[in-house]
């Protein structure tokens, strides 16, 4: 993604050094969600986007529409109507509070 989008190592450089952006991007070292917010910023991107890309063999939009297509039916299938840390209790569906 950074490549397509015309983005040298050094762009990142408020948000990780090159010699980490060179090892995420080498597969030597994993981001944590802050640091995929952070690469994500710079990019002008959805987080999400980065994680879709590392999950699918081929970015084309069948590959991600399919992708997303099964991310969306397991959390439909969760069964939650709203989110938030104070409505949920873990391990409880808000249909048995």
């Amino acid at each position: 993604m950074r490549v397509a989008k015309e983005l040298t190592q050094g762009a990142f450089d408020t948000v990780s050094s090159m010699a980490h952006v060179s090892r995420i991007e080498r597969g030597t070292s994993d981001p944590t969600f802050g640091k995929i917010e952070a690469l994500a910023q710079v990019m002008n991107v959805h987080p999400l986007t980065i994680l879709a890309l590392s999950y699918v063999k081929r970015p084309q939009s069948t590959d991600v529409r399919m992708l997303f297509d099964r991310v969306s039916a397991e959390i439909e299938r969760l069964g939650i109507d709203e989110f938030s840390g104070a409505t949920l209790t873990p391990g409880v569906k808000p249909s048995e509070k």
